[in-house]
């Protein structure tokens, strides 16, 4: 690479020609012997040593090494000349955002009418067209308390609806708003592609109600209830009892009838039948639970009925009793008192 055909101090000595692949900037390189500025501080020197060592390696073909000479010479003492060489570095590597950046920089240092002003807003305004660009947009009522990021670096509120650059390809953005779930999005830009991606939160957590799957335990009885009261509750609730049971075991006698009409046909004689010895045994098993069917049920009958009149009559003294009645056929209860 050359430089300029003048005798230059390295705060002077400016671009290298293309051969990093930028023919706009050619013309503008050319060779030249770099001198000390006078009484140079030890970092001038070394950052002149390592400027020249990279002209020397880009003489030779050697970029990568050269580039490595450059930001060094940069980063210890920064002049314009060191400048637009990383500034083409970054371009030839693919960095463009970083060029753009280097060469937005170099500007101040360069005066109006500078062929290499000229030459340092072209490489901008290529560069501008070249980077993708992404736009968020937010909905009115976005949270102000979000956190966007966009690839893992944080957005800035104030800067949600600029444009971001970006490198081709594919990007990751994430909203994060405290006490919900991340939203995330994902977008793929293209060289010089300006994009909108509209973002907002995930929906607000909506809060559940657990419902026990255990009935609630029945509430306790108001303060001064009688006695009575508290008794026609409980034969009530044996009534209750007694009735679902009765509901349970018929149920079971009618699918047990079913099978003996199976097992059975009618006789010769009205009302009797022939069965085989399966039916015979299905009839002599379902004896029992006819007769348990028949005491729940009319003890149910009797409890439910004793429950109700005693608690309506809890403010008198009741003289009742319940007696169940059990027989082959069937069974009940009967209630006697005086109420």
């Amino acid at each position: 690479m050359t430089v300029l055909p003048r005798r230059v101090t390295l705060r002077t000595q400016f671009f290298f020609r293309a051969a990093l692949g930028l023919s706009l900037l050619g013309s503008l390189f050319c060779t030249a012997q770099v001198s000390l500025a006078d009484d140079p501080s030890e970092k001038e020197k070394e950052a002149q040593k390592l400027f020249l060592e990279g002209r020397d390696a880009l003489a030779r073909g050697e970029n990568e090494i050269a580039c490595v000479k450059f930001r060094g010479s940069l980063a210890l003492f920064p002049v314009a000349n060191t400048r637009a060489n990383v500034a083409q570095c970054d371009e030839k590597e693919g960095n463009w955002i970083a060029a753009l950046n280097t060469w937005k920089a170099l500007l101040p240092e360069l005066p109006e009418g500078d062929p290499r002003r000229t030459a340092a807003l072209g490489r901008i305004e290529a560069l501008e067209a070249k980077i993708p660009k992404l736009t968020l947009t937010t909905p009115p009522d976005f949270p102000r308390d979000a956190k966007v990021t966009v690839d893992g670096v944080v957005v800035e509120s104030s800067k949600w609806t600029n444009a971001i650059l970006l490198a081709a390809g594919e990007h990751s953005v994430v909203v994060d708003v405290p006490g919900r779930k991340e939203q995330r999005f994902a977008v793929t830009l293209s060289e010089g592609e300006k994009k909108n991606l509209p973002i907002h939160p995930a929906p607000a957590a909506v809060p559940t109600v657990t419902v026990s799957a255990t009935a609630p335990p029945p509430p306790p009885p108001p303060a001064g209830m009688s006695t009575q009261r508290i008794v026609g509750l409980a034969v009530g609730g044996l009534g209750i009892a007694a009735l679902i049971g009765a509901g349970i075991t018929g149920g079971m006698i009618v699918g047990q009838d079913g099978d003996i009409q199976k097992q059975c046909q009618p006789g010769a004689e009205p009302g009797s039948k022939l069965c085989t010895p399966l039916g015979m045994s299905l009839i002599r098993d379902g004896e029992p639970l006819r007769l348990a069917n028949g005491v729940l049920f009319g003890v149910g009958l009797a409890g439910l009925g004793a429950g109700v009149v005693l608690y309506l009559t809890g403010g008198s003294a009741p003289k009742a009793a319940l007696t169940p009645i059990v027989h082959p056929h069937g069974g009940g209860a009967t209630l006697t008192g005086r109420f």
